[in-house]
């Protein structure tokens, strides 16, 4: 038998040390406490985002609608509230007599938190059967101070998004 002295054994290192993880562990915290402010800006702008292209989706449709089906449509705004809503002509009724859809996809929607409306001129837009409306501007802004406008062509039906990083 021979004895091997002097020597080291040989150590199998198939893994990582608990100070290793540890200290990768503590460096990916920091980075991703670093990073948390980038993401919250971006969740709050593309909410802005998507809200400014429902209520553009809700304009374009009742623009259409209202050519189909014949009847005036009327798009309003809340400004204190953050609502909107469609409203529907009854046929063969006055120019003043309209009904609030209430369907699922037109119901009265809501703008999510820390979206509000800014402005909008005017705050009800009717549109007729014939593809004429009234034209209008609507102010849509978030916490981050980003702007979307939305413009209404009363003349084609046209709707226009623009991006304002401030106001």
């Amino acid at each position: 038998m021979i004895l091997a002295i002097g020597r080291k054994s040989k150590r199998n290192k198939k893994g990582f040390t608990l100070i290793e993880l540890v200290l990768v562990m503590s460096i990916m915290m920091v980075l991703a406490l670093l990073a948390m402010p980038g993401f919250n800006k971006i969740y709050i702008d593309s909410k802005l985002k998507s809200s400014t292209q429902t209520v553009t989706w809700v304009l374009r449709y009742a623009y259409q609608a209202a050519i189909s089906e014949g009847v005036r449509y009327r798009a309003h705004f809340d400004l204190s509230a953050g609502t909107y809503w469609l409203e529907k002509q009854e046929n063969g009724a006055g120019l003043s007599n309209f009904n609030k859809i209430n369907t699922a996809l037109l119901k009265e929607k809501n703008l999510p938190e820390g979206i509000t409306f800014k402005k909008a001129e005017p705050p009800a837009i009717t549109m007729s059967p014939t593809g004429l409306g009234e034209s209008a501007c609507i102010y849509l802004t978030n916490s981050n101070g980003r702007v979307y406008t939305i413009v209404f062509s009363g003349l084609t039906g046209q709707v226009t998004v623009l991006d304002h990083e401030k106001q």
